[in-house]
């Protein structure tokens, strides 16, 4: 499982982290359980000044995620709060849903990557929802 990237602000050795664990585990299913981008320029948190603005800031998360999307290929995401921020500014400003392009094109994900409101795995150890 991955959490929080919240790229473009992502640790520095994150694709090195997960490059080492694919190589270790050679795991056969890849699950984010969210905020794979951040999306701060956009929060309904105030704009930090010291940050970039919408535009560069969702430019730098998705060439942070293309590395991370070579890796994993196929990869289920669960959605999240961050993930859906635009779809809630969207309805805040009174424009519907149809006006905003989906997610995977926002960030340029893979095919591979498909987005769930909840997942239930079944493990050697039981179900993990």
């Amino acid at each position: 499982m991955i959490s929080d990237l919240h790229a473009p602000y992502l640790h520095q050795d994150t694709v090195k982290f997960l490059k080492a664990l694919k190589k270790q585990y050679k795991f056969d299913r890849v699950v984010c359980i969210g905020d794979e981008i951040d999306g701060a320029a956009w929060s309904y948190h105030e704009t930090n000044p010291d940050l970039p603005n919408a535009g560069e800031e969702l430019k730098r998360a998705i060439k942070t995620l293309q590395p991370i999307y070579e890796l994993f290929p196929k990869v289920d995401v669960l959605e999240s709060n961050h993930g859906s921020l635009v779809y809630r500014k969207a309805m805040t400003a009174g424009l519907p849903a149809a006006m905003v392009k989906s997610y995977r094109d926002q960030i340029q994900a893979p095919k591979g990557w498909n987005w769930f409101e909840g997942l239930k795995l079944d493990t050697p150890l039981g179900p993990v929802f």
